[in-house]
């Protein structure tokens, strides 16, 4: 059981720290995993699976229906009192109910489709077996979703991490011995073992450690958890759907406006923009404790701990932006293969969006718990709008990168009207405008002097003007990094 008299910007900066950690070494397990698929798979046949994989994850996205945002909502805000253990555990109840009808349901429809939808949409029949297992695989992928919610939900950020590392190394041992003797089937085959196996050991570890486990009893009413749970998750399961379809929206649009080679370019860039998304643990660590702070009155604390993040974004966008524009091409070429170099820009503009997409997903997830889950929805909309329209203009002249930018440019929307809605909220939320000035003429400025070197291949000159820019960025955010630093240490 969590201990309730923690202090819960702490538990936010050391929470972050250690998923932060686990999502980097989550990130770069999966890097391998594309590796070894790169290596051993044609370019059509690795294009094609992750069109697949997306399509399909796509599909998991709208069937959770915000169902994981609401658990963390709801299970945090009666987590700081061991009396509501019983509505915590039908509100478990139900939101698994829900989802694991809602998986089976969507992996039978995906699977009478898998035929017309090879043949019609990927242009691929030899991917039928693997678009099944695929569809299987989504319920696997719900299950271990909900089941890191849940984890989060109790600010259990240490096993929640253990069970997605864990996840993602069984996928990567099976990719790793059976994909030279199955080829695409064994990546789809991973994400089934690893799905049912890891969410059936986290059940257990919940059940034992967190004394939440499943109520399927007639003896009580569910009544009251539904009403607040429809209360609650009506919008989000809008507004959350949306934001994380622009996930996997670029790769759907890219199969049906270009071709599967276009896909496989595009996958090269999202493995290692994955390493970069180790930024998203901070907002999925938050949402738990702002539901606590918002329930005990504590606006403030949300606030000061808001400020920093949005401190904190700015540095990492520039810093994101200069080491991709340096080693972007070098680190293609080590961890891939020359050949898709072209996927370098796609690359540079989607570690950048990432960033963006985490201070998107941090400022919704607060409108969440602050009960304006409507206006979230409406924002995300927004952006959707403005991703669909970019990618149709985008994407038939610039390619891979026209949809890298059409998703860059719809979280920049997001952020935008996130943060006018969330400052009238939460009125101590401080904008130091001038210090953002100064990190983005230093930024400029690098940006500049880094372009100007590349042209004239002045590799050593480039390494300086990156080290000069991180010296400089720390002194101006030297508060911030005193107060993580701070935050950091326990009594």
């Amino acid at each position: 059981m969590s201990n309730k008299k923690d202090n819960l910007t702490k538990v936010f900066i050391t929470g972050s720290c250690i998923t932060f950690g686990g999502m980097l070494s989550m990130g770069l397990i999966n890097y391998f995993a594309r590796r070894t698929l790169a290596i051993e798979l044609t370019t059509r046949e690795y294009g094609y699976f992750y069109a697949a994989f997306s399509f399909v994850m796509l599909i998991g996205i709208f069937l959770d229906l915000g169902l994981g945002y609401t658990a963390n909502i709801l299970i945090a805000k009666y987590d700081i009192d061991e009396s509501n253990q019983l509505k915590k555990s039908k509100i478990f109840t139900i939101l698994f109910t829900i989802k694991v009808v809602l998986g089976i349901i969507a992996s039978i429809f995906l699977i009478l489709l898998a035929s017309w939808l090879v043949d019609n949409y990927f242009h691929y029949p030899r991917g039928k077996f693997t678009f099944i297992l695929l569809s299987i695989a989504l319920l696997s992928s719900i299950m271990i979703g909900f089941c890191s919610s849940v984890l989060t939900s109790l600010k259990d950020f240490k096993y929640n991490i253990i069970f997605l590392n864990l996840s993602a190394f069984i996928s990567l041992i099976i990719i790793y011995i059976f994909t030279p003797i199955i080829n695409i089937a064994a990546p789809a085959i991973g994400f089934i073992v690893n799905g049912f196996f890891v969410s059936l050991i986290a059940f257990i570890y919940i059940s034992k450690r967190h004394n939440l486990s499943l109520k399927f009893t007639l003896q009580s009413s569910y009544k009251d958890e539904i009403e607040e749970l429809w209360k609650v998750g009506k919008w989000i399961a809008f507004g959350m759907a949306g934001l994380n379809a622009l996930y996997y929206l670029d790769s759907v649009m890219l199969t049906f406006l270009t071709d599967l080679k276009s896909v496989a370019l595009y996958n090269i860039a999202l493995p290692i923009m994955q390493i970069f998304q180790s930024l998203l643990v901070l907002p999925a660590v938050f949402i738990p404790i702002a539901s606590s702070l918002w329930t005990q009155g504590k606006k403030d604390e949300i606030g000061i701990i808001t400020s920093n993040f949005i401190s904190f974004t700015i540095i990492a966008a520039w810093s994101t932006l200069l080491i991709t524009l340096v080693f972007g091409k070098d680190i293609i070429r080590i961890l891939f293969s020359a050949k898709y170099i072209a996927a370098n820009d796609a690359l540079i503009v989607l570690c950048v969006g990432i960033v963006c997409y985490s201070l998107a997903l941090f400022s919704l997830g607060i409108l969440n718990c602050s009960k304006h889950e409507k206006h979230a929805t409406i924002i995300v909309f927004i952006g959707i709008i403005v991703n669909i329209l970019l990618n149709l203009t985008l994407i038939p002249i610039l390619n891979i990168l026209g949809a890298a930018i059409a998703t860059f440019s719809s979280y920049l929307v997001i952020i935008i009207f996130g943060s006018i809605k969330l400052r009238r909220i939460i009125t101590n939320i401080y904008i130091p405008w001038k210090l953002y000035l100064k990190c983005t003429l230093v930024g400029g400025v690098a940006l500049t002097a880094v372009c100007v070197a590349n042209q004239y291949n002045y590799f050593i000159i480039q390494i300086i003007i990156l080290i000069l820019y991180f010296i400089i960025s720390i002194l101006l955010f030297k508060n911030i990094i005193l107060y993580i630093l701070k935050g950091m240490k326990f009594n």
